[in-house]
C-alpha cells in the first residue's frame, strides 16, 4: 500500500534493537508487534524515527517518536524542479487500443510471474500511446484587444473617418491597460499559488530596462568593467554626482543596425566658500 502511494514508511529506515522496535503489546503481555509507523513522502527529512520507552500512553501502544528535519532552501530548489517543465500528458485512445490488441495477455504457470508480465505490458501500451499536452501560451494581451487593433490597421485614415479612428484608439488604450493589469495580477497568483519568488516574477515582467554601461572617473576617463563601476559608484557620493549625459554612437552593416548608449557621469567641483 505504501509502495502504490510512493510512501516510506520510516520505521524500516533505521536499525534498532528488538526492544526498541515493537510499538504494541498484548492484554496477557505475551506478545508484542510493531503495528504503528510512520509515513512520510520525502525520504530526506526524515533523520530518525524511535519508540519512546520511558513515555506512559496509558494504552497498549507505545509512542514512536520521528526527527524530521527540513531544508528550507534545498526543499525550495526541489520545488522548483518539481514545477519546472510539468506537462500534461495525455493519452491517444486509438493507439492504446491498438497497442492493447498487439499484446499477448496469454497466463502462464506462475502467478508472480503473471503480475510482473501484465505490469510491463500495460507500462509498454500506456508508453506508445502517450502524448504531451500543448502548453498554451498566453499573451498580454487579449484576443478581443488583439481585433480591435486589426480592425484600427485596416481603416483608411481619411477625415470623414477620423472620429471612429480617435474613438477606436481610445478604447484600444483602456483595453491595454486593463490586459496588462489582468497579465500582471495573473502571473502574481500563479507564482504565489506555485511558491515562487514575487519579486523574480515582477522583474520578469518588465517590458524595458534601462542599465549604466559606462562611468567617466574622475579624471573624465570611461570605466566600462562593472566591478569598477560599482567601486567607483560607492566611492562618490550622490551630493557630488552631476546629471548623466546621454550620448549615441551608431554603427551601420549591411545586415543589422545596432545602437550603443553610454551614460557618463561627472563629478562636481567643491565650491569655495
Amino acid at each position: 500500500m505504501a509502495e502504490a502511494r510512493q510512501l516510506y514508511i520510516g520505521n524500516s529506515l533505521f536499525r534498532k534493537r528488538e526492544r526498541k522496535r515493537w510499538t504494541w503489546i498484548s492484554p496477557n503481555s505475551k506478545h508484542r508487534s510493531e503495528i504503528d509507523y510512520i509515513l512520510v513522502d520525502k525520504r530526506r527529512i526524515l533523520h530518525d524515527v524511535s519508540v519512546v520507552t520511558p513515555f506512559n500512553t496509558g494504552s497498549d501502544h507505545r509512542l514512536v517518536r520521528a526527527r524530521v528535519v527540513i531544508d528550507g532552501k534545498r526543499e525550495k530548489i526541489a520545488l522548483y524542479l518539481a514545477s519546472k517543465g510539468k506537462r500534461v500528458r495525455v493519452y491517444n485512445e486509438a493507439k492504446l487500443l491498438e497497442a492493447i490488441m498487439q499484446e499477448d495477455w496469454c497466463q502462464g504457470d506462475d502467478i508472480d510471474d503473471d503480475y510482473n508480465s501484465l505490469i510491463g505490458k500495460m507500462k509498454e501500451c500506456l508508453r506508445k500511446a502517450k502524448g504531451v499536452c500543448p502548453r498554451e501560451k498566453k499573451g498580454r494581451i487579449s484576443e478581443e484587444t488583439t481585433k480591435l487593433l486589426e480592425k484600427r490597421k485596416n481603416m483608411k485614415r481619411t477625415i470623414e473617418d477620423h472620429l471612429e479612428y480617435s474613438i477606436l484608439s481610445r478604447v484600444i488604450r483602456q483595453q491595454l491597460k486593463k490586459d496588462f493589469e489582468a497579465y500582471r495580477m495573473e502571473k502574481l497568483l500563479k507564482a504565489a499559488e506555485e511558491k515562487k519568488s514575487l519579486k523574480k516574477c515582477k522583474r520578469d515582467m518588465v517590458l524595458y530596462r534601462s542599465e549604466v554601461t559606462a562611468l567617466k572617473n574622475t579624471d573624465g576617463i570611461p570605466v566600462n568593467e562593472k566591478s569598477e563601476m560599482e567601486k567607483f559608484a560607492k566611492t562618490s557620493t550622490p551630493s557630488s554626482l552631476s546629471l548623466p549625459e546621454m550620448s549615441s554612437r551608431y554603427h551601420h552593416s549591411n545586415r543589422k543596425k545596432t545602437c550603443h548608449l553610454s551614460l557618463s557621469v561627472r563629478l562636481k567641483e567643491p565650491s569655495a566658500r
